[in-house]
């Protein structure tokens, strides 16, 4: 599974190597960070890849959608001004390829809501996805989603309102609304209290065989989350992202040009074979030319 395309990068194959190399060295001195910089490029690169990220961003109800993520910005960036500062590459692309060599290790650990935890001092929420597998990438998030039974517990006891945190459980496992509702139609309200029983309510209509497919398939779901994963790194903001199902399908491979339609005798078709000349295609990846500024 290639999690990013050639040139996605602004940067040579050397200082690609050296990256990567240095980003390993993160990750094996600490595997918890697989899941921390994997989280990290999701909320870099929503609104484009640039290496900055407000970690105080409050949203309306009072939710830090950041929090928690300042000690692996932290440790990104003592890398990053220790190894790259001065080298021309920004401090966007150095989180985007630990946030690829994240992603391919997690993968190779087991085989994005498959990692990590959550945090009750980041978000609130409490346990994680997948026990005894937080820094595995694979499709265990779909097979238990689908196979264990789900009720919907308040992680903070006795909170209303913006300060409740209402999440499904499973025996110390975790299922946000976010991600339930990719299976069941629980019908959330404003405090995110929902269907108490998830297995009791009906099929999500747009998503459910999808969520079937993925926890029968995990080769199927590696590779669309390599695709969906490499899409994300390569927005520099400048452009709307779109389904990834929208994208164009790739070029079929040039065949012979067709012969001249048949006479009314058999003999010889006039001319050989050609190539048949392919339609231009959307290139891949390409420089973002943004970054540098550091992680706040």
């Amino acid at each position: 599974m290639a999690l990013c395309a050639a040139g996605a990068l602004a940067v040579t194959t050397e200082q690609d190597q050296a990256l990567g190399a240095a980003c390993e060295t993160l990750i094996d001195g600490n595997q918890g960070n697989i899941p921390a910089f994997v989280r990290l490029i999701f909320h870099d690169c929503v609104s484009g890849c640039d290496g900055c990220i407000d970690t105080t961003l409050t949203a309306s109800n009072n939710d830090q959608p950041n929090a928690g993520l300042q000690p692996a910005i932290d440790r990104l960036n003592r890398a990053y001004d220790q190894q790259f500062a001065n080298t021309g590459i920004s401090r966007a692309d150095f989180y985007a390829k630990c946030g690829q060599v994240a992603a391919e290790q997690g993968r190779q650990n087991a085989g994005a809501h498959t990692l990590g935890r959550a945090n009750p001092s980041a978000s609130g929420y409490i346990h994680p996805w997948i026990p005894q597998g937080e820094n595995d990438l694979d499709n265990r998030f779909y097979v238990d989603m689908l196979n264990r039974n789900w009720r919907q517990i308040n992680a903070v006891r006795g909170s209303t309102g913006n300060n409740a945190r209402w999440q499904y459980d499973s025996n110390r496992r975790l299922m946000l609304n976010t991600d339930m509702c990719l299976l069941r139609d629980i019908n959330p309200n404003e405090e995110g209290r929902a269907e108490p029983n998830a297995n009791s309510a009906a099929d999500s209509a747009e998503t459910a065989d999808t969520v079937r497919l993925y926890a029968g398939n995990n080769a199927l779901w590696l590779n669309d989350f390599g695709l969906a994963y490499t899409k994300m790194m390569e927005n520099t903001g400048d452009d709307i992202l779109q389904d990834i199902t929208d994208a164009e399908e790739p070029e079929p491979a040039p065949g012979p040009a067709p012969g001249p339609a048949p006479g009314p005798a058999p003999g010889p078709r006039p001319g050989g074979p050609g190539p048949r000349p392919a339609r231009p295609g959307r290139g891949q990846g390409g420089s973002r030319g943004r970054g540098g500024r550091g992680g706040r």
